[in-house]
Parts: C-alpha cells; structure tokens; sequence
C-alpha cells in the first residue's frame, strides 16, 4: 500500500493525460496551475528538483501559436504545462507565452533551433521571465558568483607602517 503523503496526486495527472494537452491547457489559470503542482507533490518534493517558469517566445510567426507547435518549442526546454489566454487567443502578437517545468540546474538557453513546415532549421530566441540563480563556484542557489560569501575573494589592505627611528648614544 502507497503511503498518502508519499503518493503523487494522481487527479492532476490523469486531467492532463485523459484530456490532453490541449483542454488541460485551457482549463485553469496559472497560479491554480502552480498550486496544484505544489501541493500534490509527495513529500520528497520539499527538496524539488525542477522549477516553474514562464518563458517567452519573442516574434514567434503567428503559425507556430497552436496547442501543438507551442507543446513541442517548450519541450525543448523542459515539460510544457499552460500557455496564456492572450497566446490562446492571439491577442498580443509580438510574443507567446508558455509554462514549462524545467529543471533548476538547467540549462536555460537563450535560443531553440527548430524546423519549419517547409524543412528549414530556424532558431528562436527564447525570454525567461524568471530563472533560478545559482552560484558556479558553491553550486548553491539564491545567489551567482559574484555575490557569493564562501568564496575567498584576494584584498589589499593598505597599513601604516611605524617608522624606525634612529637611536643615538
């Protein structure tokens, strides 16, 4: 027997396996979205190992902001969850906006190569707008490098020197 706090909600995944992508992605707004996948963590979600983040796709071509096409550039970065109402809608044309479940490690890439209907690899670029901050040098996150308090950073520090003076007898 499964142990209720260690069991993954299994309504929140069945809504997006037997709906499918589409209708789940229309279905509830992002922060319902974001607490369900909080909340119904197991327990061993305390210490996650990916994180929510919405990514923009400036001057996407109008073509490309179906369920389908939106799924498949999100999943080059991580598990697409929900788009917007005006992607869905196609109200603001210069980006669309996506949910994606991406690693906190990364990588974060600031383009995604992609090939057209017609067979031409072309690349987007790709906004976050926001992405974990992690330090290269402890592999903490919360802070990068150069703010980082563990690393022994080389400081000159000027002294007075007290001068000798001479003794005579």
């Amino acid at each position: 027997m499964v142990n209720p706090e260690e069991r993954l909600s299994l309504k929140f995944v069945e809504a997006l396996v037997i709906n499918g992508f589409g209708a789940s992605i229309r279905s509830t707004n992002w922060w319902q979205l974001i607490k369900e996948f909080i909340l119904y963590g197991s327990t061993q979600s305390r210490i996650r190992r990916q994180c929510l983040a919405k990514v923009q796709f400036p001057k996407l071509d109008v073509k490309y902001w179906g369920v389908e096409s939106l799924s498949k550039l999100g999943s080059l970065l991580g598990i697409p969850l929900k788009s917007d109402k005006p992607t869905m809608e196609k109200v603001y044309l210069n980006h669309a906006r996506l949910l994606i479940d991406a690693p906190f490690d990364g990588p974060f890439p600031e383009y995604v190569d992609y090939i057209t209907n017609k067979g031409l690899v072309t690349r987007q670029r790709v906004k976050y707008e926001w992405r974990p901050l992690k330090c290269t040098h402890c592999n903490m996150f919360g802070h990068v490098e150069t703010d980082c308090k563990k690393k022994q950073s080389r400081q000159s520090e000027w002294r007075v020197v007290p001068q000798r003076v001479p003794v005579t007898h």
